[in-house]
């Protein structure tokens, strides 16, 4: 790719990045949580309209409708600088805004494949380092520019828009294929990239991976400019946070192109873990957590993309591609949401959330064989565990084979599965009880037992069970950690089907190990009200 283009494309970015970074600073000094989570809530509202543009990208000449993406925003950025700084007028703007903007990414992701002449990690990477330059730089100067003169922003942001549309001139034409222009405008057509997402298997397990790391993202980063303030920022340092996601952002996308897409996806997931954690430490330490968070996604981000571009047919390149944008919208959109709401106890709680969560759902990404063998290279004598406590003269200790090694991969394992149904009843207590038993008199301890716990005992249960079904019938896990040393139930059945040979014993065990998930789920049954486990089901 040409470096006009991408001097063209950071240049544009970074008008848009004064306007917005601007924008979220001054509504993060008014301090009102739902505000600020509706702001960046603003860019995944679009979902329909991204789905639209990647329709209209395979039945139109993609470079103009680029070019007439960048102009419209020019003219609505026009508009930010000389309309009153009020949220009624500044909120529609900025959906407009987000709304043509779903015309850019789709459009620049489709030319790339054309323009990158088979390189797609190492341009896919420039690209994204590019608009991560221009994203931080405008991070950057937006703060001192707002305190300046609140218009100024805004209207230099337009000025850079334009320039990007006149650099932009003489990018080639690249009209769409005619297998894409006889399909007409249906809504089959308008969902079919997102039906080759979820309908590829090859895809599917990695659009579900992203989605799910948008959602946390959003979650963690909705409220980044009350948790900055919060930390006794200066509101002139406040850029150094978005600064970080965008100089992070920046160097994982160059480093994207010389690593392999496992080291790539899986060593972005780990600096996005580190990085949420370092954000919950006060300044300076924030923007370090920023910096790590921006680099992970980036890293993890051109790979993924890369893929997709791969596997995509010609003709639906632009609606897969908006289809991903869309798609990961949505999940970015509900963590927004929800951290409106986690936010009016603290702006620290979507930042907790999000981290748990992440910890919580990691298991579900990776084969189960692989998490145990995991272990096994962690417990054993030679492992990680030993050699962290030799460095402090404490090892080695025997945790491999042993029960203890079992008890810690049962647990890793089976954690999420009671941990979620629980969160999903502490996120529907009635508070009101809680606040009345206070004013009856009761002491914190007896007020939690009278009025909190008993609103938990469904998720309680429910846990219970999700973890007692598949806890009772495993048998790897003993078997790979604990050498033959630790027997379960699980092990038991196993040996007597395949070394024992003594299939009725083993059937009895079976059915005795049936009767009691039976009796679990009938039990639950009754505690949710029902009558049978026909209901159940």
């Amino acid at each position: 790719m040409r470096t006009r283009y991408l001097f063209a494309e950071s240049l544009g970015v970074f008008g848009g990045s004064l306007a917005f970074t601007g924008l979220g600073l001054l509504l993060g000094l008014e301090g009102t949580t739902w505000t600020l989570a509706l702001l960046a809530a603003l860019p995944y509202l679009t979902l329909p309209l991204d789905l639209l543009a990647g329709l209209l990208l395979d039945r139109l000449d993609r470079r103009t409708l680029l070019l007439a993406g960048v102009w419209l925003r020019a003219g609505i950025l026009g508009l930010f600088a000389l309309l009153p700084k009020e949220p009624l007028f500044l909120l529609p703007l900025a959906f407009l805004f987000q709304a043509v903007l779903a015309l850019d990414l789709p459009a620049w992701h489709a030319l790339l494949v054309r323009l990158a002449q088979g390189r797609l990690e190492r341009e896919g990477g420039r690209l994204q380092a590019a608009q991560l330059l221009g994203d931080g730089l405008g991070d950057l100067l937006a703060p001192p520019l707002l305190l300046l003169a609140k218009p100024l922003p805004f209207a230099l942001g337009g000025l850079f828009l334009a320039g990007e549309g006149l650099l932009l001139r003489d990018l080639p034409a690249y009209p769409p294929p005619r297998a894409a222009k006889g399909e007409g405008f249906t809504l089959r057509a308008l969902l079919a990239g997102l039906a080759f997402l979820l309908g590829d298997g090859r895809l599917l397990p990695l659009t579900l991976y992203a989605l799910a790391l948008s959602f946390l993202s959003g979650l963690a980063l909705a409220l980044l400019p009350l948790l900055a303030l919060a930390q006794g920022t200066p509101p002139a340092l406040y850029g150094l946070y978005p600064l970080g996601l965008s100089l992070g952002g920046f160097l994982g996308s160059l480093a994207a192109g010389r690593v392999g897409p496992c080291l790539g996806i899986w060593g972005g997931h780990g600096l996005r873990v580190l990085g949420l954690a370092l954000l919950l430490l006060p300044f300076p330490f924030g923007p370090l957590g920023a910096f790590l968070v921006g680099g992970g996604g980036a890293l993890s981000g051109v790979h993924l993309r890369a893929y997709r571009q791969r596997l995509a047919p010609e003709a639906l390149l632009g609606r897969v591609q908006a289809g991903a944008v869309a798609l990961l919208s949505s999940g970015s959109l509900l963590g927004t949401l929800l951290a409106g709401g986690l936010g009016t106890l603290g702006p620290r709680v979507p930042l907790l959330t999000a981290l748990l969560g992440l910890l919580l759902l990691l298991p579900f990404f990776t084969n189960f064989l692989i998490r145990v063998y995991a272990w096994l290279v962690l417990l054993q004598r030679e492992g990680l565990v030993n050699a962290f406590l030799q460095a402090f003269g404490l090892g080695p200790l025997g945790l491999y084979p042993s029960f203890l090694a079992v008890l810690l991969a049962s647990l890793y394992t089976f954690l999420p599965f009671f941990v979620l149904p629980v969160y999903a009843s502490v996120e529907r207590i009635d508070w009101q009880l809680l606040e009345a038993a206070y004013d009856l008199g009761a002491r914190p301890f007896r007020a939690f037992l009278h009025a909190v716990l008993p609103q938990t005992y469904p998720g309680l249960f429910a846990g219970s069970v999700l973890v007692f079904i598949p806890a009772m019938g495993t048998f790897v896990v003993a078997d790979l950690l604990g050498a033959g040393r630790v027997v379960l139930i699980g092990n038991l059945i196993q040996q007597q089907f395949g070394v024992t040979r003594d299939w009725a014993f083993g059937a009895a065990l079976s059915v005795f190990l049936m009767a009691f998930v039976l009796l679990s789920l009938y039990l639950y049954a009754r505690l949710q009200g029902e009558r049978g486990l026909e209901d159940l089901v």
